[in-house]
């Protein structure tokens, strides 16, 4: 159990906001997040149908989930030498810019991996009504070692309101290895 409060009672658009790490063995799981008021007169259950944690020892080509932020959120997590900005609801305001992070596994220094980011609307292929993305990157880059942290910025400065799905496809050119990650986000008005 986690207690944590403020100081005085929140007025809109303010939120609490905190960061729980938990070791887990590699698997599958389902997990249930309650969250109340001490007095227990509010709260709400937090679900999602399932996580999986990866064996991420560099021993093959794998990738970590991706971690969306937004600069100036006011949550951040520190790894390594980076300071990667969080974003736990999952809005950015119309017109800015999507931080995203994640690490790569499994290659050699200096060994190439293939990238392709798209944004995409969710629930349909794309907001032009044909079968592309508003928003689409394609690069390579060079591997750290066992783990490389990749930090990106993608600006979302001509995309409308509404929600999203960030996909990333990470490719190992030697093994041809492709890996997909997918995360939701909500643009909003500013």
């Amino acid at each position: 159990m986690r207690v944590f409060g403020a100081r005085q009672a929140l007025r809109r658009p303010s939120y609490l906001a905190g960061r729980l790490a938990l070791a887990v063995p590699v698997g599958r799981f389902r997990y249930r997040l309650l969250v109340a008021s001490v007095d227990g007169t509010s709260g709400e259950m937090v679900t999602l149908d399932s996580t999986v944690a990866d064996r991420l020892d560099g021993g093959r080509f794998a990738a970590s989930d991706l971690v969306l932020g937004v600069l100036g959120s006011g949550l951040t997590w520190v790894t390594g030498n980076d300071t990667v900005p969080l974003n736990p609801l999952g809005r950015v305001v119309a017109g800015g810019d999507l931080e995203v992070y994640y690490q790569l596994y499994g290659l050699a220094a200096g060994a190439t991996y293939r990238t392709v980011l798209e944004v995409t609307r969710e629930g349909r292929r794309s907001i032009f009504g044909r079968r592309r993305a508003p928003v689409r990157l394609e690069f390579e880059g060079r591997a750290d070692g066992p783990r490389t942290d990749v930090r990106r910025t993608i600006s979302l400065r001509d995309v409308p309101r509404g929600a999203y799905i960030l996909t990333v496809r990470l490719t190992d050119p030697e093994s041809g290895v492709t890996l997909v990650r997918a995360r939701r986000f909500t643009i909003v008005a500013p």
